[in-house]
């Protein structure tokens, strides 16, 4: 992890439009919170490839990823997100790079995305190649900090401690958090957890110059997505 340096969320934005979803609209939206989530009210024994798979298998889902780097001060320096909503094969994607969001729309089925016009209006533009595919918007997603190439580690049962009933989390293990953090650290967090039908990956780390937290939230629950026209 970058240690409060300038990341912003253009690489993102650049993976969606050289994969041929030019269209975006500004929005005015707020990004998702990098809170730390509150405990877990009802959760079921899980290992995290079985998160992963019902990811990728959802039918209807609010995905949301942030990150953020704070000053010890307070001072926000970096504030990247990306919120992606999937209503069967209609799917939403708003990126926020601070206070700054573009919003992007795909038709899975039809293997289409949506796109502006100088005029304003949103005209459709194939992207059968470039982003065929639910998973393929996933990586768009996870672009975030990098971790679209760190999946597998997120996502692997060798990354951390066995369930923990009482919490509902599998705690990555300390020798992952050091790998991945570094050593120079005062403080890591780093879990998985179900709380309900709302699945959380948050790390956290804290040294004397600020804070760097990351939170994707998984939410299943009936989502709306209409195209524009």
């Amino acid at each position: 992890m970058k240690r409060l340096t300038k990341l912003t969320a253009v690489c993102l934005s650049g993976v969606l439009i050289c994969s041929g979803l030019f269209g975006c609209k500004k929005e005015s939206s707020a990004a998702p919170d990098g809170n730390e989530p509150g405990a877990s009210i009802g959760s079921e024994q899980f290992t995290p490839e079985q998160v992963f798979l019902r990811l990728t298998g959802a039918e209807d889902i609010r995905l949301s990823v942030v990150y953020t780097e704070v000053e010890t001060d307070g001072t926000v320096d970096i504030n990247e997100s990306a919120v992606v909503e999937k209503d069967g094969d209609l799917v939403k994607a708003v990126l926020a790079d601070n206070d700054e969001n573009n919003v992007y729309y795909y038709d899975l089925d039809a293997s289409l995305g949506y796109e502006q016009n100088a005029d304003g209006a949103w005209e459709s533009v194939s992207v059968a190649e470039s982003v065929p595919d639910w998973e393929a918007c996933l990586d768009l997603a996870f672009a975030i900090e990098g971790m679209s190439s760190r999946i597998e580690w997120l996502f692997s049962s060798d990354t951390y401690e066995p369930y923990d009933a009482e919490t509902g989390r599998c705690v990555m293990k300390t020798d992952e958090m050091v790998g991945f953090f570094g050593e120079n650290w005062s403080e890591m967090t780093a879990y998985l957890m179900q709380s309900g039908d709302t699945y959380y990956l948050y790390m956290s780390t804290t040294d004397d110059v600020g804070t760097f937290t990351y939170k994707v939230v998984m939410e299943y629950a009936d989502v709306s997505v209409t195209l524009p026209s």
